[in-house]
């Protein structure tokens, strides 16, 4: 009876052995947000296998993601040279200088990953069947007439004068509904941007992104230097004015810093 106990306990101690061993074997990958390949970044599941990664295509791009609908077939060129033919139903994209990162359901792999546009070279166009010979123009065709394009474009447009004005909104602890009226009256008084909804301004500038002290004013110096006139919001910065108290010293320094920065930008003109 000796023996057979001892048995039972040594079959015990391998079986613990062998699953602790099996649930540590997925440990063994790391995951990135700026690697691109293939597979590339997984959408809810980023992770990936040390061997699947080459930085070729690790290439800077924007944060925001443009939403766009497009189906391709696709011949993707990994970093390795390898080729291989895929069905890509395109959910968004992010502009880079050098390349963008598009971002859908891959057919092939059965989830949502990203591909570089540098590893795409040759793409159809599957509810046309014509090739495309630039998919990243292709894309910011289809994204003109999205719902979204226009909402975007308020903050490429525009970025650099509605982010001053909720930094000087916030400057007295937080941007209360007649500052945000403000700001959304001069959005309004933009002939393209009349039509945008009332409610997404308001929940928009609500939830906006507020830069820092000396981020929002290395923002300004940046925004003069590219040639951009504050005077189209020194209506909207007076009428601020007049809710601000006299104690929001922060308000008046950067008030006076945008002037400063413009004024010293005619002179050196």
């Amino acid at each position: 009876m000796e023996w057979l106990l001892l048995l039972v306990v040594v079959l015990g101690v391998v079986f613990i052995f062998l699953k602790m061993t099996k649930g540590t074997k997925g440990d063994e990958k790391t995951t990135t947000a700026s690697r691109v390949d293939d597979p590339a970044i997984v959408e809810n599941d980023d992770t990936y296998q040390d061997e699947d990664y080459n930085d070729n295509y690790w290439i800077p791009v924007e944060s925001s993601k443009r939403k766009v609908e497009a189906h391709l077939r696709v011949k993707y060129k990994k970093t390795n040279n390898e080729i291989n033919e895929r069905l890509f139903d395109v959910s968004s994209f992010s502009r880079g200088d050098k390349g963008y990162h598009i971002h859908g359901f891959c057919h092939k792999r059965k989830k949502n990953i990203t591909l570089s546009s540098l590893g795409m070279v040759e793409v159809v166009d599957v509810e046309t069947g014509e090739h495309v010979e630039n998919v990243t123009k292709l894309l910011e065709e289809k994204y003109k007439s999205t719902a979204g394009y226009i909402e975007d474009s308020l903050f490429d447009d525009y970025g650099w004068a509605l982010y001053p004005l909720i930094y000087l909104a916030a400057t007295s602890g937080s941007v209360v509904k007649k500052e945000r009226d403000v700001i959304a009256k001069f959005i309004k008084s933009i002939p393209e941007f009349s039509s945008l909804d009332d409610s997404w301004i308001d929940d928009t500038l609500k939830t906006l992104y507020r830069p820092g002290k000396m981020e929002i004013r290395n923002w300004v110096k940046n925004a003069i230097n590219n040639g951009k006139d504050f005077k189209v919001i020194q209506e909207a910065i007076g009428i601020l004015e007049t809710t601000q108290k006299q104690e929001n010293k922060e308000f008046w320094t950067f008030k006076r810093y945008i002037e400063k920065q413009s004024t010293e930008q005619k002179e050196d003109a």
